[in-house]
């Protein structure tokens, strides 16, 4: 059973959902973007971690806070059951420094909901280095 997403209470007053919604039918790719990070499960594959990053990037250098919001939710939950694979992934591709990105950004504006994810983020780390072993340790 998937853990459940703890919700960041803090917003911004211009981001109300009408808002976000309005931005996601301009753009055209907002609802993709939601869609995806609302459906990630604990276990997402590759592609869709690496569509993850680059979500929490566009959230976060255009200040959409719902979408920033839920990215976040989705990294706590991915780190929650965090395999070797998808901490690998998420490493590679730039997620710790997107997701530090994010928490600079004040409260109101998704920082506060970053900043819950590093806790699942420094957890997953841990038994991220637990399981890589030691004679290949060089090459990370």
């Amino acid at each position: 059973m998937a853990p459940k997403r703890a919700k960041a209470t803090a917003k911004s007053p211009s981001s109300s959902p009408a808002r976000s919604e309005n931005r996601q039918r301009q753009t055209g790719d907002g609802p993709s973007a939601l869609d995806l990070v609302t459906s990630l499960g604990e276990a997402p594959k590759k592609k869709e971690i690496v569509q993850l990053i680059a979500i929490l990037g566009k959230a976060t250098s255009e200040g959409d806070v719902d979408l920033l919001q839920e990215a976040c939710n989705a990294c706590g939950c991915i780190f929650g059951a965090c395999s070797h694979a998808a901490f690998s992934c998420f490493l590679q591709h730039g997620g710790v420094e997107a997701l530090l990105s994010a928490a600079q950004l004040e409260a109101g504006q998704g920082g506060d909901a970053a900043v819950c994810a590093c806790g699942p983020l420094c957890r997953g780390a841990a038994a991220w280095l637990g399981q890589v072993d030691e004679v290949d340790f060089h090459e990370l």
